[in-house]
């Protein structure tokens, strides 16, 4: 009787589950090619040398667990109260809605990017390096923007999301993530090499 109702969904897929694997690769594909943008980057910065890996990893990990998940879970309960306007076809709410997750988000990651600034001397006490814990904590500073546009993006995404809008989210990711490679090879190596002669000058 399984085998049988598996050919069945197989062969004649009922709409809901057509509709819902439409909403969901495109998804699953922005994911995907996220993490696949910190597999690059991490790659990149391993060739500077292993102080300025550590130094990225552990900032990454703090970017992540005191900036980006926390974050996350702010917009996430964006996404209850859009689908139940839209659904109602009360579009305005669904607007309402966005511009205060924005603000809240926006506030949230500020508050988040002021304890960054104590980033260093809280490395520190974990008994991290002084070396990569100074650059890991500069380098945290320079992420704050991106924490800024990232609550930006992840309230647009569900805004569109909410809308059944999602295909042009990967392509925007699918570009993004083509072109990670090259900006890479510019900030990292040309200019750092660039900035290095005219240090010896």
């Amino acid at each position: 009787a399984c085998v049988c109702a598996v050919v069945t969904l197989a062969l004649a897929p009922p709409p809901r589950l057509c509709r819902l694997w439409a909403l969901a690769w495109p998804l699953s594909g922005m994911e995907v090619m996220t993490f696949g943008k910190e597999l690059i980057i991490t790659a990149f910065v391993g060739h500077l040398g292993p102080v300025e890996l550590s130094s990225l990893v552990l900032s990454q990990t703090l970017y992540n667990v005191s900036g980006n998940a926390p974050m996350l879970g702010v917009v996430t309960a964006m996404e209850t109260f859009c689908g139940q306007a839209y659904g109602a076809k009360k579009y305005a709410t669904v607007g309402v809605v966005t511009q205060r997750a924005l603000v809240l988000t926006t506030l949230f990651n500020i508050m988040c990017i002021a304890m960054w600034g104590k980033a260093e001397a809280m490395m520190l006490a974990m008994g991290q390096d002084p070396v990569i814990a100074k650059a890991a904590g500069r380098f945290t500073m320079l992420l704050s923007p991106c924490l800024l546009l990232d609550g930006f993006e992840q309230c647009l995404r569900r805004y569109l999301a909410a809308q059944s809008v999602v295909q042009p989210l990967m392509y925007v990711t699918f570009a993004a993530t083509l072109m990670t490679p090259m900006y890479l090879w510019y900030f990292i190596f040309r200019c750092v090499t660039y900035f290095r002669m005219g240090r010896h000058q």
